[in-house]
């Protein structure tokens, strides 16, 4: 029920679903880069 009812709301807001999963991806690769260039900061 509750599965149905995100789907149900995602489906429901196109572009603001849209927004926020661009917003997800673009922090999370922003996470990734920074971490991966410390690692290379600290090894180098």
């Amino acid at each position: 029920m509750l599965l149905s009812l995100a789907c149900r709301n995602l489906l429901r807001n196109k572009k603001r679903s849209l927004i926020t999963m661009l917003a997800i991806a673009i922090g999370l690769g922003a996470m990734l880069f920074y971490g991966a260039s410390m690692t290379a900061c600290t090894t180098a």
